[in-house]
């Protein structure tokens, strides 16, 4: 993807008539379970989104690059890789998200999307001191988040699904942070209007985070890196975490 200039081609189009940008950073293969996840296809199946409301692009494989303002907004999705090894494909991805925010396109990150634009704003990226974070966590919003037009109707506290070992360890200067959790300080981030990210993921089913803990739960960390493991087992009645991604695509149409 490019970072480019280009003229806002249609700025008078709605924003209901345009897609929504599904910015595929990878999917995931549980051997355990037998099962493949696009990350794209987890998103799609969440938000409820028909056919022709949301775009998937797979940014690993290195698409032609589309034009923001083609799109209403842009989910970036989670990955397996990490977001400081800094692949081509990342650094590709972030010139054009970074462009993308400029141009005012609504952006929500999501676990690694959500490294990606807090590296973008200035903030530093690694893994973090006390391991993986996995499973049902309960999440905490700040003092005042409820307030945000994407966290509305949220409570102050609810369950989400997590399987991270890298974090945001230092947001941007320009970042609010409006939700923890036990593990990690740094759950939701907001940059300015239309910009947030969230480290747990909405858009898991019950089916996708079992397998994660089947696969992961006595996985080893490799040498260098922190071996500690917080395993969330929180019952989950209605997945909270969801309402985050519906009232951002419901911001977008």
């Amino acid at each position: 993807m490019s970072g480019g200039t280009r003229d806002r081609g249609e700025p008078g189009r709605p924003a209901s008539d345009r897609p929504l940008l599904i910015l595929e950073c990878g999917g995931v293969a549980f051997a355990r379970a037998g099962l493949f996840q696009g990350f794209g296809a987890m998103f799609l199946e969440a938000g409820h989104l028909c056919p022709g409301e949301a775009v998937v692009v797979n940014a690993v494989e290195g698409p032609p690059a589309p034009r923001p303002e083609d799109f209403s907004g842009i989910i970036v999705t989670g990955s397996l890789g990490m977001a400081t090894d800094l692949p081509p494909w990342t650094q590709r991805a972030m010139g054009w998200l970074g462009a993308a925010a400029i141009r005012g396109l609504p952006i929500l990150g999501v676990c690694y999307g959500h490294h990606l634009m807090a590296m973008i704003f200035g903030g530093q990226v690694g893994f973090h001191p006390g391991g993986l974070e996995l499973g049902c966590h309960q999440i905490v919003l700040a003092p005042g988040a409820g307030g945000h037009p994407l966290l509305k109707d949220l409570p102050a506290r609810f369950p989400a699904r997590l399987a991270h070992s890298q974090t945001v360890l230092r947001p941007p200067a320009r970042a609010r942070i409006l939700a923890s959790s036990r593990h990690d300080a740094h759950q939701i981030l907001d940059y300015g209007p239309g910009l947030l990210s969230c480290q747990f993921h909405p858009e898991f089913s019950a089916l996708v985070m079992d397998a994660f803990i089947a696969e992961l739960s006595g996985h080893r960390a490799p040498p260098g890196r922190p071996a500690g493991l917080c395993l969330g087992r929180e019952p989950m009645g209605t997945n909270h975490a969801q309402v985050l991604l519906r009232n951002f695509i419901q911001r977008c149409r």
